[in-house]
This record gives C-alpha cells, sequence and structure tokens, in this order.
C-alpha cells in the first residue's frame, strides 16, 4: 500500500467517520473536504424532508439557505474550532452551490413522488 493509497483512504472513510470528532486534528484541505460533503448531506436531507412536508417556493429556498449557513457556522466554530476569519469564509463558500443542486434535485423528486 503506497502513502497516497492510505491518504485517499483517509480523505473519503476516515474524514466522514470521525467529521464530528473533537479530539482529531484536520488540515485545512481535509477540514473543506468535510465540509463540501457534509453539505451535499444536508442538502439532500433537506430535500427529501421539504419536498415529504410540502415546502414550496421562496420558503422553502429560504429555509435551506438559513439552515445550510447555520449549520457551516455551527460546524467550524463549535466542533472544528477554526478561528482565522479568512479560512471561515473559504468554509462558508466550500460546496454550496453543489449542495443546492443535491437539495433542489432532491426536493423535486419527492415532492413529484409524494404530491403530484
Amino acid at each position: 500500500m503506497s502513502s497516497s493509497d492510505s491518504t485517499k483512504e483517509r480523505s473519503h472513510l476516515f474524514l466522514l467517520k470521525n467529521a464530528f470528532n473533537r479530539d482529531i486534528k484536520f488540515t485545512n484541505k481535509e477540514i473543506t473536504v468535510n465540509v463540501h460533503w457534509l453539505r451535499q448531506i444536508l442538502g439532500v436531507i433537506l430535500g427529501i424532508l421539504f419536498g415529504m412536508i410540502p415546502l414550496k417556493g421562496f420558503i422553502s429556498f429560504g429555509s435551506f439557505f438559513i439552515a445550510n449557513a447555520l449549520f457551516t457556522s455551527f460546524y467550524y466554530s463549535k466542533i472544528l474550532e477554526v478561528e482565522d476569519p479568512d479560512f471561515k469564509w473559504e468554509l462558508f463558500q466550500e460546496g454550496f452551490m453543489t449542495s443546492f443542486a443535491m437539495f433542489c434535485i432532491s426536493w423535486i423528486l419527492f415532492y413529484n413522488v409524494f404530491h403530484i
């Protein structure tokens, strides 16, 4: 097993398993990977939930943006305890648009399945 294989395993498996473990110190790159993938998961979960409720229009988009921002802010401030304001802004932007796309796809799919 080469060193790149162990890095790749840590990047995908280890990071997601230990995303909320405060005892493990992550590099900045690992933190951005965590934030990116956690946002994707959050986008899908919120899309499924909002599609089943059903929420429509501005309320669903606004709720998604607020929930996504609050989750990300809580994650890097309370769990990871990131102090650097420039890095916080980078994390705040990381994976946002792809998370929004995942939200829209899952929201439309579940809304159509349950309500149309």
